[in-house]
């Protein structure tokens, strides 16, 4: 009699393996989803002794929680703040620094072609461009809002 080609224990191995690819692919579909709730629950855990803490000094647990997460988004508010002005900053500095940048690529210029290493400072700067910066500071501003 012959052998049969897929033996039981390789079916329930793709079995298994196809029901790890159904699942993690509803993981990711569901992540707009499941990402605020694991959100939540790490800061329920992160704050759990604080409200404990309060609790004890007599604190109602309701306020206890209240006045912790006021605390948490006027920190995230405040550091968002910064983190906005600070990319500001940077999209208003960029021109200056590539001017910085160039300066002294254009003085190596000739000594890197005396070498033989062809580089045009043209060239370095499409790299050193600050559209480019302004765009990837908006993209970190709208990647955090």
């Amino acid at each position: 009699m012959a052998k049969p080609i897929i033996t039981l224990n390789g079916l329930k191995i793709v079995i298994m393996l196809g029901m790890l690819v159904i699942i993690l692919c509803g993981i990711r579909f569901a992540a707009e989803i499941i990402v605020p709730f694991i959100l939540a629950l790490f800061i329920a855990v992160i704050l759990n002794p604080l409200v404990q803490h309060m609790v004890r000094w007599r604190v109602p647990r309701v306020l206890a929680v209240s006045i912790l997460m006021t605390i948490i988004v006027m920190a995230m508010v405040l550091l968002l703040a910064y983190l906005g002005s600070a990319l500001n900053e940077l999209t208003r500095t960029l021109p200056q620094y590539r001017n910085s940048i160039m300066t002294p690529l254009q003085a190596i210029e000739p000594l890197l072609q005396r070498v033989g290493i062809d580089v045009s400072v043209d060239q370095l700067a499409h790299y050193i461009d600050p559209k480019r910066g302004d765009d990837v500071a908006h993209q970190l501003i709208d990647a955090v809002i």
